[in-house]
């Protein structure tokens, strides 16, 4: 049972993040897809690697310390720079963790990160941005029309990138709709926002027909009633069992219940609770 759990929130780890596992020495032992899509490295050539070979020599030295500190008990949480194929950079927020053996020995490095790629070029470009207009508003200050064009500019360039952002946003659903598990997401007062092709496919109903709904038209009054995981899933005031793969009921527009597993997330954001169900 506690191999099937951890089995199932290795799964979802897989599913958000790009994993891969070094030996202490650096030496690469073992990566998801994701990992090997983040660095347009194939298996073959990734296998001879190490984790010291996707930092430039600027920030060698300070990787090394920070590696060692690793090695030596002290997780790691931060945005890193990387060199990856082609001395391309791309930036990740990264999780470096110690995993011992049942000796106390350290026998692996995980590692754990999120392409934050576009959001860094994005705070990069605003800062930039910042700066040049800084140096225009000293060269303007007696100017306010031309410094007011200016800021108007800016603005512009702005909202742009923020549509920008919008359309990384769309992509990353569509990605989520090809994916074979079903995935549900709800906000914190229950209603569903996300419904993916899975889902569809499991349920019987369409997109249309449940996005906005309260997650409990896909469970009957029974299942609420006697399962305490689903309670607890569709209930506003109630905890979620979050982080534990269960076996539950669903009901389907046909009428028919079946079981699946499932296995619920949550994420805040300022103080507001979403949770997707991966089934």
């Amino acid at each position: 049972k506690q191999s099937l759990d951890y089995e199932g929130q290795i799964s979802a780890l897989n599913l958000a993040n790009v994993k891969a596992e070094y030996a202490p020495s650096g030496k690469f032992i073992a990566c998801n897809d994701k990992f090997l899509e983040s660095i347009d490295y194939t298996m073959e050539e990734v296998a001879e690697t190490s984790i010291f070979d996707f930092f430039t020599e600027d920030s060698h030295a300070n990787f090394d310390e920070l590696w060692n500190s690793v090695v030596n008990g002290m997780p790691f949480q931060g945005a890193l720079s990387v060199s990856i194929k082609n001395k391309k950079v791309k930036w990740f927020q990264m999780t470096f963790m110690a995993v011992n053996n049942m000796y106390g020995e350290v026998d692996k490095i995980l590692v754990l990160a999120l392409d934050i790629t576009d959001q860094k070029e994005l705070e990069m470009k605003i800062s930039e941005q910042n700066r040049i207009l800084k140096v225009q508003e000293e060269k303007l200050r007696n100017s306010e029309e031309e410094l007011q064009k200016r800021l108007e500019d800016a603005k512009r360039e702005l909202r742009t990138h923020f549509k920008e952002i919008e359309k990384s946003k769309i992509r990353h659903e569509k990605t989520l709709q090809g994916v074979l598990d079903a995935i549900v997401s709800i906000n914190q007062n229950g209603i569903i926002d996300f419904f993916n092709k899975a889902a569809e496919d499991l349920w019987g109903y369409s997109r249309d027909q449940v996005v906005g709904q309260h997650v409990k038209m896909l469970f009957n009054n029974e299942i609420i009633e006697n399962d305490d995981f689903v309670s607890r899933f569709v209930s506003v005031d109630k905890d979620k069992i979050v982080g534990e793969r269960r076996e539950v009921c669903i009901a389907q527009k046909s009428g028919d219940t079946t079981q699946v597993l499932m296995l619920l997330s949550d994420a805040t954001v300022e103080k507001e609770h979403s949770y997707t169900a991966f089934i």
